[in-house]
């Protein structure tokens, strides 16, 4: 075997290793066993798949590339550089609207761990009240490989922020504008 030979026969044994190892590391495994979980009724949470979870009839993908099956409505949102509240606040009321409407909703991202989480938390915070550690450990019981890093936990602090003001608005009726109200 002369020397040209046993390098590429090398290379190719170091490739076939590498390959090896990684579909069969945990780490792969862990997408591919555990692609979604159901959050509550009529809300999932997830990685891309081929197909979203049975009988799914809204997603919100905020991955880079556009999913390969179509469930109508649907809503392509990709995860920003730097997320603000308004995006969040997009994402969140697409999440509310279909699931208002009676629909199963699948959020995902790539690896249903980071993006998809930090939305799914801003939906808990809104739609159950709760404080935005209260959202995560419910989801962290529900998902437990997802992870938010430090400028997502911020961003949640800033969407608690936009709920406590939403809230500390309290609607009055016209006929009372006009009335004293003693205290």
């Amino acid at each position: 075997m002369n020397r040209r030979n046993a390098r590429l026969l090398f290379l190719f044994a170091v490739l076939l290793l590498c390959s090896l190892a990684w579909l069969t590391s945990p780490w792969w495994l862990g997408y591919v066993t555990n692609a979604f979980n159901r959050v509550e009724n009529g809300l999932y949470i997830g990685g891309a798949v081929d197909h979203p979870p049975l009988g799914t009839h809204a997603v919100l993908n905020v991955c880079e590339q556009k999913d390969t099956f179509i469930v109508h409505p649907n809503m392509w949102e990709p995860f920003p550089v730097n997320p603000t509240v308004e995006w969040l606040a997009r994402t969140v009321n697409f999440v509310a609207e279909q699931r208002a409407a009676g629909r199963t909703v699948y959020v995902h991202c790539l690896a249903g761990e980071t993006r998809s989480a930090a939305v799914v938390v801003a939906y808990l915070m809104r739609e159950h009240g709760w404080h935005r550690d209260e959202a995560i450990a419910f989801l962290k019981s529900r998902r437990p490989q997802m992870k938010l890093p430090p400028y997502m936990i911020h961003l949640l602090d800033k969407w608690q922020e936009t709920l406590n003001v939403e809230q500390s608005h309290v609607f009055i009726p016209d006929n009372l504008h006009s009335q004293k109200i003693l205290c």
